[in-house]
């Protein structure tokens, strides 16, 4: 199964900025807190992040999501021909997201409500 994410659009475009990225958004090792100092700043981010942070950004529920393929698969015929395709996931409820209030509720019960 491809790997996947519940934004149709990545952070950045240069595989350079990726680790980064990674580690802008982890919990600090030493106190396993946030860390308000591993801020990721990019300006091409900033579409990734209306995403992230609109209301699609909290989803209701794992089975709720809509799945974006990160990687292009190549599907090979037995004849040798091939086609490339990015795998795009849909889910069969309706795709739920979190109010604003029910995300904080939910964060204030469980933080890694998710996981």
């Amino acid at each position: 199964m491809p790997t996947g994410a519940n934004w149709p659009v990545f952070f950045v475009r240069d595989p350079v900025k990726f680790p980064s990225v990674n580690r802008s958004h982890k919990k600090h090792p030493q106190s396993n807190s946030p860390d308000g100092n591993m801020d990721f700043h990019n300006p091409e981010s900033v579409h990734a992040l209306a995403h992230l942070f609109g209301s699609r950004g909290i989803p209701a529920s794992v089975r709720r999501i809509t799945g974006f393929g990160v990687h292009t698969s190549k599907l090979v015929a037995p004849d040798g021909s091939f086609k490339c395709c990015k795998f795009h996931l849909r889910p069969l409820q309706e795709i739920g997201n979190a109010s604003f209030n029910e995300a904080t509720r939910l964060v204030g019960v469980n933080p890694d409500f998710h996981t």
